[in-house]
């Protein structure tokens, strides 16, 4: 991705193709960052829900389980981290508080939606009340199908049906131990479930540092769906 910065540590501007300001697991994605083999199941586990078709109704979900297993591809996660779409952010600090916060192409779930019309409104903001406590609370909301989708009701858009996410974030050190969390709610629309297809994920995760270069981990993540 290439983008630009200018601003000052209260107010900058980043423009172009530009890194989720969603949740705390960004800056934590690279292998120097991440202490575990692996992602959080919110970040890459491919649910049944779909960015090129609507379903009809719940034999339409079950068809696409047995084209396709859940986990594996073909539909949406929760978040797609691994790139980044054309936009805006603001982002800044100022003691205890921080922010970052844009508009942009696409959704959190479904970086090819930057083919429909819409944009996405984004964003994350935090605080630090204490030292060693980190807390945050992020937004997204947006329209996931992209060009070409099929079965859209007569007379519908793509643009018509959002992604709509919120989730809270929260990091503790003390000492040598290293706690992090995250909890997201996630709804994509669909015209014929009442409620859309929703789901909630969440993770655990701790590290202790033992010695330079030695360090032991652990994470602990989950998902359900809401009911059909």
């Amino acid at each position: 991705g290439v983008f630009l910065r200018v601003g000052t540590p209260y107010l900058n501007v980043k423009v172009g193709k530009i890194p989720s300001p969603f949740g705390a697991w960004a800056p934590r994605t690279y292998s120097d960052k991440n202490p575990l083999i692996g992602l959080p199941l919110m970040y890459h586990y491919h649910t049944l829900a779909r960015n090129d078709r609507i379903p009809a109704n719940l034999d339409t979900l079950q068809t696409y389980r047995r084209l396709r297993a859940p986990g594996r591809g073909g539909g949406m996660p929760i978040l797609y981290d691994s790139c980044w779409n054309a936009g805006v952010t603001l982002f800044g600090a100022s003691r205890k508080w921080e922010y970052n916060v844009g508009v942009a192409q696409g959704t959190p779930s479904s970086m090819r939606a930057s083919t429909n019309d819409g944009l996405m409104v984004i964003g994350r903001v935090g605080v630090k009340p204490v030292i060693g406590l980190r807390l945050g609370a992020s937004g997204a909301y947006g329209p996931y199908l992209i060009f070409g989708a099929t079965g859209l009701p007569k007379g519908a858009h793509i643009e018509d049906y959002r992604q709509r996410l919120f989730g809270f974030d929260l990091e503790y050190s003390f000492g040598h131990l290293v706690f992090y969390s995250e909890f997201v709610r996630n709804r994509w629309d669909s015209p014929f479930f009442r409620g859309g297809l929703a789901n909630t994920s969440w993770y655990v995760e701790w590290k202790y540092t033992f010695g330079p270069g030695l360090y032991g981990a652990i994470r602990y993540s989950g998902m359900g769906f809401d009911k059909i």
